[in-house]
């Protein structure tokens, strides 16, 4: 339980603002941004996938389950 709070709370962030790039604002400058802001973490912490911005998978800890 404590685990899942903590992934969850992890990835609440990058997630809301991949979310906010590609669902609702949808232009090149708010997707660069919010590349700019979270890639460079994320590439130190994991292999990360040329696609995450548009990827549905949990970014931090583990895949989204079906």
């Amino acid at each position: 339980e404590i685990h899942h709070r903590w992934l969850s709370t992890i990835n609440a962030r990058p997630t809301n603002d991949k979310l906010t790039a590609t669902k609702i604002k949808r232009d090149k400058r708010t997707i660069q941004k919010a590349k700019d802001i979270w890639e460079h973490v994320l590439r130190n912490q994991m292999d990360l996938p040329d696609d995450w911005i548009t990827s549905r998978e949990v970014l931090v800890g583990r895949r989204a389950r079906a």
